[in-house]
């Protein structure tokens, strides 16, 4: 099989590539915008130049290609300092590399949204639970969405949309920018720091996936049978629904584990406006396609851990 991954550069790319690349089965070929990327990017996998403003650009991208993975994007905090931008990036690129896809006889094409679609998490969250989501991160995601849907619906193309929870873990590039995630920076802190400083009492509750389960996910959904005119609409947790101060427990936990101290937990108290809501991100959709979810989430946590370790130096 033959796979585009745009966004090769970013950092569930470089997990996915790596991932892909050790089954032997996969022709990778990666995508980005970045001249830079493409002059330093060794290996066996091609790369591909995604101008998104290049209807040829695009559509050489897509040559040839069996399936194609879009994880190209916008950022949250980058969709909120330009929400136009933010459109422009997760809608209107979207549609123009969907566009490409279909010129070029592309089987399958999964697009990478976010649970933030739904807007406030409380309760159970299915795929049948209505996009409430108002911050353009979660309003650009669903334009996305909805041209891959409709694109599918109309037999175009095998279209397939992936609701990713709060993904964590090991970059594979130290190049990669993936420090202000909330996981990533606790084990960063319980690394260098010994102590887990966070902002808030914590009360917020995610559901946490690792990187790894991430991309088993999304090779599975690679390999299902799909009709088309029949899309696919997938949320993709870790099934592990916590608090951030849930969290900053279990990673001083592992830390205990696995580096042999147990960093200290520093956060404000709780006050009477601080409410814990119960929360269940559901991936029934997804294990009724026949996937089984790993049990990755403190593999995950120790290899970040060992990471942070090794890559940043201890400070006071």
């Amino acid at each position: 099989m033959k796979v585009l991954i745009t966004g090769a550069s970013g950092y569930l790319g470089g997990r996915l590539h790596g991932f892909l690349d050790t089954f032997g089965r996969y022709s990778l070929r990666m995508g980005t915008r970045s001249r830079a990327w493409h002059a330093n990017a060794d290996g066996p996998s091609e790369t591909a130049t995604t101008d998104w403003a290049s209807r040829s650009s695009l559509r050489t991208a897509c040559e040839g290609i069996d399936a194609v993975v879009h994880l190209a994007g916008m950022s949250a905090p980058d969709c909120q300092r330009d929400p136009t931008g933010a459109l422009t990036v997760n809608g209107v690129h979207t549609s123009r590399l969907l566009a490409a896809a279909c010129d070029m006889g592309v089987d399958r094409f999964i697009y990478t949204s976010t649970v933030h679609v739904y807007g406030e998490l409380s309760g159970v969250v299915t795929e049948a639970t209505c996009p409430r989501g108002t911050h353009p991160y979660a309003t650009s995601n669903r334009a996305g969405e909805d041209v891959v849907i409709g694109a599918s619906l109309r037999g175009e193309i095998e279209g397939i949309v992936v609701r990713l929870s709060n993904v964590f873990g090991v970059p594979a590039d130290p190049g990669t920018d993936c420090w202000s995630l909330v996981a990533n920076d606790l084990c960063r802190q319980a690394a260098t720091k010994r102590r887990l400083v966070l902002t808030s009492p914590g009360v917020q509750r995610r559901d946490f996936v690792a990187a790894g389960q991430a991309t088993q996910a999304l090779r599975h959904l690679l390999e299902v049978p799909l009709d088309r005119g029949c899309a696919g609409t997938y949320n993709v947790g870790g099934e592990w629904s916590a608090t951030i101060l849930q969290l900053a427990h279990r990673i001083s936990d592992r830390a205990e584990a696995t580096l042999g101290v147990r960093p200290t937990i520093n956060a404000p108290s709780l006050t009477n406006g601080d409410i814990t809501t119960g929360f269940e991100y559901s991936i029934e959709a997804l294990r009724d396609t026949g996937f089984e979810l790993p049990d990755l989430i403190d593999d995950e946590l120790d290899k970040l851990l060992l990471y942070s370790r090794d890559r940043f130096a201890a400070t006071p």
